[in-house]
């Protein structure tokens, strides 16, 4: 009898301790690094249709997303507006991610801030640096942007996302080893969920979050 009372305060305990560990376990930390595509610009509900937003609910409560886009940002530090000298990248850091998806290089297209290869990659790296610096187990994601998709009113040229940017971004993921997330290809001719030929739609930012997902869980 005191045989089997222990052996049940026995089972008791060790599964208090197993069902406290799985609650207590710190979910994946998500940051999601980009413009205005990121943020979620043109999109009614960002909160809860954003791509990011959408990430989190596929990844589940095993992770917690943070969106850290930032409208109008660009890639290279030589443009005047760089994501890496926002308070929002600062933040970025201090969040301590586990993953990190870096989607920038939209903006760079723009004539006005155009720097060259050399600045764009050597940003980049900079970029991932500083989040291993901050957790050197951080898992970089790059990915390559969206297509534009023909005149905009953000003077953004399609054909140079396509070329230099793409091949800017592809160069640094191969030379780091580093996973690359195709959006690029993934979302070309898909340019009915981007109304204004740059930002996507609610269904555009589901393409998108689909991508990252399938990166990330793979």
């Amino acid at each position: 009898m005191k045989k089997n009372i222990f052996l049940c305060l026995l089972w008791l305990c060790v599964s208090f301790t197993v069902s406290f560990t799985v609650s207590a376990a710190d979910p994946i930390r998500v940051a999601c690094i980009g413009n205005s595509i990121t943020y979620g610009a043109r999109i009614t509900n960002r909160d809860t249709d954003s791509y990011p937003a959408v990430l989190g609910s596929l990844l589940g409560k095993e992770y917690q997303v943070e969106n850290f886009g930032l409208s109008g940002r660009t890639l290279s530090r030589e443009t005047g507006r760089p994501y890496v000298l926002e308070p929002r990248y600062q933040e970025a850091l201090a969040y301590r991610p586990d993953i990190v998806v870096i989607k920038l290089g939209t903006n760079d297209a723009q004539p006005r801030y155009r720097t060259g290869k050399e600045s764009v990659q050597t940003t980049l790296n900079q970029l991932i640096d500083s989040f291993l610096a901050v957790n050197p187990r951080t898992r970089v994601y790059l990915c390559l942007p969206v297509p534009a998709f023909g005149v905009n009113d953000y003077t953004i040229d399609p054909e140079y996302v396509a070329g230099p940017v793409r091949q800017w971004i592809t160069e640094v993921a191969q030379e780091r080893e580093l996973p690359l997330i195709d959006l690029y290809t993934a979302l070309s001719g898909q340019d009915e969920h981007f109304p204004d030929q740059v930002h996507p739609n609610e269904a555009g930012a589901r393409l998108i979050a689909g991508e990252v997902y399938r990166a990330l869980t793979e």
